[in-house]
């Protein structure tokens, strides 16, 4: 009923009075068909008798002033339709059922081979035996049998039911053959709402009563008469198909008229149709629809623009996160152990107490290389941190991407207009981790750059007479960043009673350096054996340096690769952005469809995976 009732509340807003219809001498009459749209304007022709004619024949003229575009469609096409609705309630039980289904088939057979026909049986229930169809073999199927009788007479369901299937069909000439020997009783809908819902489709309603002790005549004929219809009487059951036989004649021989109108708006508009051969003409009237009216518009100030628009928006998203956030932050770190905490600087522990932490600290990171995989896996950001020089404390690391992540889903999802956007701040973790990861590299790859020259330093510090720790004191005295955090950790190591060597192997696990692992090896050989440590670091150091050299040759080399890699990842992204800004609608089934969100899935995994290949091809290790 959804589309009915639609229907209905377009009749009600039409502004297009219904032509009416006018008979001519000959008996022709002329009724607005379904798809008459103004300026577009259709009408039915219909003749008593059948009678070929042609676009050269006819002349159309609107208040008599002649109109552009005139063509007609012949009787039989696809754009003719006609639905049988007839009564299946127990008072048709015997001879009138049997007579209304014989005269159903009569019609079908006078019907032209392209014309479309549907049959409805009415009674409590409203039933489509037969939809809209050409198929001569579906059509002598469905009127084989007698519908089912039941108690009930739902006329103006069953109408608005038929009126449905014209409309979602897209005929442009329906017509309704109505059949029934009573009065409409529990239907959910009047007679004047069916007969508004019959109006908007613009079908016209053929109405066949059968006399019997319930019967009403009169709301047939005013169906009939309000919908450009007519209303014919059967005395007997007998009689039905002569008359459905008469009236598949007649509507088997209309034809389609089509012109463009040149009428002005909101006026009384009369047709005129006149045929070569055919005395008089035919007439009816419709009104056209008035102007539309707007209403009158204020002009908006560059201050409300800017307030309205999606850019301020996001603005308002990105403060709101960012309070939010703020006020997280405040929470997780008390006043009261920020005071702690800065109190605790001017607070010196036992010297025992410190070299047990210390001692402790250096057992696990010289355990193996599983024992940084069996550290918390808070504990191991924290210590990359440490090693990155990042002084910002990881809580508020974790907190800023947790923000920034909402931040970005908000306003990804606020672009394309689905919350399948949200997804989107799941990158930010990654996005944190890569920019730690890369700082920390960095570095790493700086100590190394710098550990040939420090160990020049160490080694002119050993010949002139220092000890192993005494000639590391004199290397941090000149050494940059990183190299002078990490050689003071050993000197503080070695202080609180942990030997050099562990102390180096500690600081070889922290910057990923096999190197200073055999300077540890160096100097404990010195502490057991006394061996002669400075040729061997100056042997260590030109073999560092070969090794520098060798990973800038491969890092030449490789450029183009790690080039590419970024040019294959980004390339589809830059296509996405720049297929969105100039049509954003062409990809809206990426988000909108669950197909497409799983082949977004699909497309974002394979790039990263293509990524990650490439980068495990072009990253040599020496």
């Amino acid at each position: 009923m959804s589309v009915f009732a639609a229907a209905v509340l377009a009749a009600t807003a039409l502004s297009t009075a219904g032509a009416t219809r006018a008979e001519s001498a000959a008996g022709i009459q002329l009724t607005e068909a379904t798809e008459s749209h103004f300026p577009d304007m259709a009408f039915v022709v219909s003749f008593p008798e059948k009678q070929p004619i042609t676009a050269a024949q006819i002349s159309v003229t609107e208040n008599r002033k002649p109109v552009q575009d005139v063509s007609i469609a012949k009787p039989g096409s696809e754009e003719f339709g006609v639905v049988l609705v007839i009564d299946a309630s127990n008072s048709m039980k015997g001879a009138p059922i049997t007579g209304a289904i014989a005269a159903a088939r009569a019609f079908a057979q006078r019907r032209n081979p392209g014309q479309q026909l549907a049959l409805i049986a009415f009674n409590s229930e409203t039933s489509v035996v037969l939809p809209l169809t050409e198929d001569a073999a579906a059509i002598s199927t469905a009127l084989a049998r007698k519908p089912p009788l039941a108690t009930g007479t739902h006329i103006h369901d069953a109408l608005a039911t038929a009126a449905t299937l014209l409309a979602d069909a897209g005929v442009s000439a329906g017509s309704i053959v109505l059949l029934s020997d009573g009065q409409d009783v529990g239907s959910t809908i009047d007679q004047a709402t069916a007969i508004a819902g019959l109006k908007a489709a613009r079908a016209r309603v053929f109405a066949v009563g059968l006399r019997s002790p319930q019967f009403a005549a009169e709301a047939l004929k005013a169906i009939a008469a309000e919908t450009s219809g007519s209303y014919i009487e059967a005395s007997s059951a007998a009689a039905l198909k002569t008359v459905y036989s008469q009236l598949g004649y007649t509507l088997s021989n209309e034809y389609l008229l089509r012109y463009r109108s040149l009428a002005g708006p909101d006026e009384k508009t009369r047709v005129a149709l006149r045929i070569q051969g055919v005395p008089g003409a035919t007439r009816a009237v419709y009104t056209t629809p008035p102007l539309p009216t707007t209403a009158p518009t204020r002009d908006v100030s560059w201050w409300d623009k800017a307030v309205q628009s999606s850019i301020m928006f996001i603005i308002v998203i990105l403060v709101i996160g960012s309070l939010l956030g703020y006020a997280v932050f405040r929470i997780l770190n008390r006043p009261d152990l920020e005071l702690t905490r800065r109190i605790g600087q001017f607070v010196t522990l036992p010297e025992d107490v410190k070299a047990k932490e210390r001692q402790a600290g250096v057992a696990i990171l010289m355990g193996s290389e599983g024992s940084r995989g069996s550290e918390g896996r808070w504990e191991r950001l924290k210590t990359d941190l440490e090693i990155a020089q990042i002084g910002t404390p990881l809580r508020t690391v974790a907190l800023v991407t947790v923000v920034a992540g909402l931040a970005l889903g908000i306003v990804v999802s606020v672009l394309i207009g689905s919350p399948v956007g949200l997804l989107a701040a799941f990158a930010a973790p990654f996005v944190a981790r890569s920019l730690i990861a890369r700082k920390l590299a960095r570095t790493r790859r700086t100590f190394s750059d710098q550990l040939p020259d420090n160990l020049d330093v160490l080694s002119s510090g050993l010949r002139s007479g220092h000890s192993f720790t005494g000639a590391l004191a004199v290397c941090v005295t000149d050494a940059a960043e990183p190299s002078r955090t990490e050689f003071n950790r050993v000197i503080s190591d070695e202080q609180l009673g942990v030997p050099v060597d562990e102390a180096l192997h500690v600081v070889g696990h922290r910057m990923k350096s096999r190197d200073v692992v055999q300077i540890a090896l160096v100097a404990r050989l010195q502490r057991e054996a006394g061996t002669n440590a400075a040729d061997v670091l100056d042997q260590v150091s030109a073999n560092v340096r070969s090794r520098l050299e060798l990973r800038r040759l491969i890092a030449g080399l490789t450029a183009q690769g790690r080039i590419a890699r970024w040019i294959v990842t980004l390339l589809p992204v830059g296509l996405f952005l720049a297929i969105y800004s100039l049509n954003p609608g062409y990809l809206t089934p990426l988000w909108a469809d669950p197909i497409g969100i799983l082949a977004l899935i699909i497309a974002g995994i394979m790039v990263v995976i293509g990524s990650l290949i490439i980068k495990r091809i072009v990253e040599i290790e020496v």
